[in-house]
């Protein structure tokens, strides 16, 4: 079995300017940035304490502009006097297709794993509905390794804690 078949894509993708894969290998997960130039960093499962994720406003507002140009369009197919001005077809479709698209998706999100010492952010995993699966996917396998957290041992943790404040 060579390297390239021990790891399983999770997410890919980012923003403009942001290009990003993120892969399942057995014991870690490898996080790749850039195109041209690429940057390689492995998260060990053991090592991960936290996925955080957020969703943000990006969606939202580029829904609510997508909404007032389909209104635009509609009030330009209706404003023919004779007959309906067919032209605002061509503006409103591609939105509405659009808009449909980033429904499905859900939100848009910023998505980062919390390590010891590192907070690496994860621009790949751009939408709720990617959230959630990588959320289940990487969860099964941090469980695996450092095994599931019982209510008893966060209750223990959580009296250590206070113990030591006061």
């Amino acid at each position: 079995m060579s390297d390239a078949d021990q790891y399983k894509l999770a997410a890919r993708g980012g923003g403009s300017f942001e290009r990003q894969k993120l892969y399942f290998g057995d014991d870690h997960l490898l996080v790749i940035d850039g195109s041209t130039t690429e940057r390689y960093r492995r998260l060990y499962y053991k090592d991960i304490q936290g996925l955080l994720w957020h969703p943000t406003a990006m969606s939202v507002i580029v829904q609510l502009l997508l909404v007032l140009i389909m209104l635009f369009s509609v009030m330009g197919i209706a404003s023919g006097r004779d007959a309906p001005n067919w032209g605002g077809l061509f503006v409103f479709v591609p939105c509405a297709v659009i808009f449909a698209i980033m429904l499905y998706l859900g939100r848009s999100c910023a998505v980062g794993v919390k390590t010891r010492v590192q907070l690496v952010r994860l621009p790949a995993i751009g939408n709720i509905r990617k959230a959630r699966k990588f959320e289940r996917q990487l969860t099964e396998r941090v469980e695996a390794v450092q095994g599931t957290l019982t209510s008893e041992a966060l209750q223990a943790a959580q009296n250590a804690t206070q113990s030591a404040v006061t």
